[in-house]
């Protein structure tokens, strides 16, 4: 089974580093993706995120 976004996931997470943007969303995605996390634990670690205003 082929899952589209696997190579994207990862250009845009180094993106995100070479411009010290935080991408949690698209980490915890890519953890998935790359059987890092299950979701329980990208779920879990979603929510355990503190708050933050948008900019």
């Amino acid at each position: 089974m082929y899952s589209r976004g696997v190579t994207s996931a990862e250009a845009l997470l180094a993106l995100g580093r070479r411009h010290r943007v935080d991408l949690p969303i698209t980490d915890l995605v890519s953890g998935l993706l790359h059987e890092r996390l299950t979701l329980d634990e990208a779920v879990t670690a979603l929510l355990r995120r503190p708050p933050k205003p948008e900019r």
